[in-house]
């Protein structure tokens, strides 16, 4: 292609069934292509990044249901590590080489087990849970092993390992990070772990929920492997018996991502597709114009299933599954211009994500202007399901969420949301115009228990004073809290459904109170360049680069100094029906309209159906 005239390039190039290595197209060459597979469904041919792990090279280990395998000779010159990415919100930069069968993520040896007999698309992860410190301790953690010896052997075995690590909630329920273990001492009444690194939120208070990662001793539950990267061996205890027509056992090796779309490609398409077995990225497309990915299957990534950044493109009938981090990352556009990225999402379905990093790694990542993701399913997530706008490096202002189906989201975390978007750096005024309507929620609960925290667990959570957002038509199920208005002002909630919800609509004044100091400031600066909401808002309308425009579209930002600045003033929360929910709204009438929102005509039904 790159050596033939561009008026004899061809239109499609066919894939025929097969396994292939990674695909780059990083050329102006392959602009206006559809690359496509010709097979269908389970036949898709597949591009990846993996290495196989011969069944000739398995023999039996000395211990119960582990085989060990020799890896010279595989092509492996990189064994990466998992490193002390002390980025407990965010951070998900694990270099780690990972083991894929049956086109699922395995698991890391580690201590306590993961109970998999749950749902086939989620598997319950259970903690350990500090009970040896009195305060917060950012250098360890301390075991009060006085009535339970054998947890003092078990961690004092790890000392032979000199990889392992503790992966925990160490300071909320709402971020979790790895910390490798530096050294373990102790006696049987008390065991300390000091870890290596330092970051935020790593101070580990009483209670905290941990695991051991890493460790070779505890390779001993189905699903479970290990690598002795020092003497080059693969231990595997696999669900089944190996056999030589067993599934490939598959080493999830190459770097970066095994697809790249670069930004000089133009209107390319990919098509019936299996991309998988990564230690990052399954799909990345940066900065890129008209591009088409569809009917594709991503699965078996250590970071990211597909990450999209750039303008007039779509991501349709995919379905990503069992990536460390973030199922699908699609975002276009630029709020401060009000350039639209024009995206649309629609059709994917997502789950088995966050296996790595727990939280704020969700099924669908979301960011810029006019951008639009319908008819997705999302579904068990450990903190959020979709996560965006707000305080995350891109605010998002005329998008539209609509007839997505979001279920089991933040079932092991707190002070979440199943749809979460947060007003942080003084992004809660300047993410207007967004639209929820025609969406599902269901069961957004802490299930699986917390540490340090009680649950709060909501489906449609906006955070620090988000504002200007419209939720409509929606339908809310078994939800511990239905929609919730975290201090943020003119937010449109009509016409919704809420059934067997705790709480189906909160509220709350925190501009008045814990968060009075971003109203109560002046400072005009860009988002993300402040912490003043009034001022980013301020900046918008009178410096911004599309100041107009902004003054045009919402002009209340121009009196927002004299409208009753830290009140959630100007909400309307009308026609709502609710049935089987303890409450509909946590404060009184009268002190909604204290705080200038309207509460009206909202119904309680008998009939849930």
């Amino acid at each position: 292609i790159l050596n033939t005239n561009s008026s004899l390039r061809p239109q499609i190039v066919t894939i025929h069934p097969g396994v292939y290595g990674n695909l780059s197209l990083d050329n102006i060459a392959f602009s206006n292509i559809i690359w496509q597979g010709a097979g269908s469904g389970d036949s898709y041919p597949i591009i990846s990044g993996g290495i196989v792990v011969p069944f000739e090279r398995f023999e039996r280990s000395l211990m119960k249901g582990v085989v060990v395998a020799n890896l010279s000779g595989l092509g492996i010159s990189d064994w990466g590590s998992i490193g002390n990415d002390s980025n407990c919100v965010t951070g998900c930069t694990q270099d780690l080489i990972h083991l894929s069968y049956k086109g699922r993520m395995m698991t890391l040896a580690r201590w306590p087990n993961i109970d998999a007999k749950q749902h086939p698309h989620n598997s319950k992860w259970n903690w350990e849970h500090v009970n040896g410190l009195s305060g917060e301790d950012d250098t360890g953690f301390s075991m009060n092993t006085t009535q339970n010896p054998d947890l003092a052997k078990r961690i004092l075995s790890w000392k032979n390992g000199s990889d392992a690590y503790v992966h925990g909630y160490w300071q909320f329920d709402w971020a979790d990070c790895y910390r490798k273990i530096k050294n373990i001492s102790g006696d049987g009444d008390m065991v300390r772990l000091e870890l290596e690194g330092s970051g935020n939120y790593v101070h580990t208070k009483p209670n905290a929920r941990w695991m051991a990662v890493n460790v070779l001793q505890e390779l001993d539950h189905p699903e479970e492997y290990y690598i002795d990267v020092e003497k080059g061996l693969l231990y595997f205890y696999p669900p089944e018996p190996l056999t030589k027509d067993s599934p490939d056992v598959v080493l999830m090796y190459k770097k970066d991502s095994v697809v790249n779309i670069g930004s000089a490609v133009k209107n390319s398409t990919l098509s019936r597709l299996y991309v998988a077995n990564g230690r990052h990225t399954g799909i990345s497309a940066e900065n890129v114009e008209g591009l088409t990915i569809r009917d594709v299957i991503v699965s078996a990534f250590g970071s990211n299933g597909i990450v999209l950044h750039g303008k007039r493109s779509s991501i349709s009938n995919v379905s990503v599954h069992d990536v460390g981090c973030t199922a699908i990352q699609a975002k276009g556009g630029n709020v401060n211009s009000l350039l639209p990225g024009n995206i649309l999402v629609e059709n994917t379905t997502t789950y088995r994500f966050a296996q790595w990093k727990r939280t704020y790694m969700p099924g669908i990542s979301f960011g810029g202007v006019h951008n639009i993701y319908r008819n997705n399913i999302v579904s068990f997530g450990p903190h959020n399901c979709f996560h965006g706008g707000g305080n995350d490096g891109w605010s998002a202002a005329n998008c539209t969420f609509e007839g997505n189906i979001l279920s089991d989201c933040t079932f092991e975390t707190a002070d979440t949301g199943a749809f979460y978007t947060c007003g942080q750096q003084a992004t809660a005024f300047t993410n207007r115009g967004n639209v929820l309507r025609n969406n599902v929620f269901v069961r957004a609960r802490n299930t699986m228990g917390t540490g340090v925290q009680k649950a709060s667990n909501q489906a449609v959570y906006l955070d620090d004073q988000m504002s200007g957002w419209t939720i409509e038509n929606n339908s809310f199920i078994d939800c511990q809290v239905g929609s919730f208005i975290g201090g943020g002002r003119r937010n449109i909630v009509r016409h919704n459904n809420y059934v067997k919800c705790d709480t189906a609509q909160h509220i709350d004044n925190r501009g008045m109170n814990w968060e009075k100091g971003s109203d109560t400031c002046n400072d005009v600066s860009p988002p993300f360049k402040t912490t003043c909401n009034p001022g980013a808002a301020q900046w918008m309308i009178t410096k911004g680069p599309a100041s107009a425009l902004w003054r045009k579209l919402w002009p209340e930002l121009e009196q927002i100094q004299q409208d009753h600045l830290g009140l959630p003033a100007r909400n309307v929360i009308a026609n709502n029906t609710f049935c089987d929910c303890g409450r509909f709204l946590d404060v009184s009438d009268e002190t909604a309209a204290g705080w200038f929102t309207k509460v009206a005509g909202n119904v309680e039904t008998k009939n849930c159906t």
